[in-house]
């Protein structure tokens, strides 16, 4: 809270309310939104053991049961449809860095401008 943004937006008379939301919240927000994607792996990869434990059904039940009898097209269904699920939450997170950060949203007009000339 005491960085200069926030004191330079509180200087301009902008509510605490505000600062918290438009400024804070904000810069706050990225690293969150990053380990979601992290995250996001990490709990497709920890679904065999959980349901194995538990004794829950889901893909990961599906894909230890599939390893153990060699059913090679089951395990690499699971694994494409997993994979394509990670690929498009990381591409989600990835589209709303520049929503989040306004230093990357005046980026990417340049860097075209510089390659057009």
């Amino acid at each position: 809270m005491s960085e200069p943004f926030i004191v330079t937006a509180r200087t301009r008379g902008v509510g605490t309310t505000a600062v918290l939301v438009r400024h804070a919240l904000r810069h706050a927000l990225m690293p969150v939104i990053t380990l979601t994607g992290w995250m996001t792996g990490a709990f497709l990869s920890g679904a065999v053991v959980i349901e194995n434990v538990f004794s829950r059904q889901g893909l990961g039940r599906l894909v230890a049961g599939a390893i153990d009898v060699r059913d090679f097209p089951v395990v690499s269904g699971v694994v494409l449809i997993s994979a394509v699920f990670f690929v498009v939450v990381n591409a989600l997170i990835d589209a709303l860095f520049p929503l989040l950060d306004p230093r990357l949203r005046d980026q990417a007009p340049k860097a075209v401008a510089r390659g057009a000339r």
